[in-house]
């Protein structure tokens, strides 16, 4: 019977099936069952653990996303007008990507390098590119603020 413990232990990868098999003996051991409906009740708590952390990982993204949301619409409403202007002209234009001219190479540099610190996107050269999340997010709060603004 260690054996089977000790192969047991030597499959097990994340916090929740340490927890499930744990609980699964201590029950049998409780109730003092037999063996023989063991190993079945293992799988099942194996089972039961990755289902648990399958759910737990898509709570944790689903709030990864929404904290990240809001930090998006927070920066957006802070940005000064030329990084407001060049956010809105892909926003306006349903593009990810955004390439200028800029007469001042210096203010070029220095409008994307803070759009980039602030996340809001990258920066290639005279190219910028926004990211993927803020994008949805702001076309999204845009349209809410256009539907509260007709009503």
């Amino acid at each position: 019977m260690i054996e089977l413990y000790t192969a047991l232990i030597s499959q097990l990868r994340n916090l929740w099936q340490y927890i499930c098999i744990g609980v699964t003996l201590l029950f049998f051991n409780y109730y003092q069952l037999d063996n023989k409906y063991m190993i079945g009740c293992i799988f099942i708590s194996l089972s039961a653990a990755k289902a648990l952390e399958n759910i737990t990982n898509k709570i944790k993204t689903k709030y990864i996303t929404y904290k990240a949301k809001g930090y998006y619409i927070r920066e957006y409403k802070n940005l000064n007008k030329n990084e407001k202007k060049l956010v809105d002209d892909c926003l306006n234009r349903n593009s990810l990507t955004s390439c200028r001219n800029f007469v001042d190479f210096g203010e070029e540099e220095a409008l994307l390098t803070s759009l980039e610190i602030k996340k809001i996107g990258t920066k290639t050269r005279q190219l910028f590119t926004m990211n993927k999340l803020c994008f949805d997010t702001l076309l999204e709060y845009r349209k809410k603020n256009k539907d509260k603004k007709n009503a």
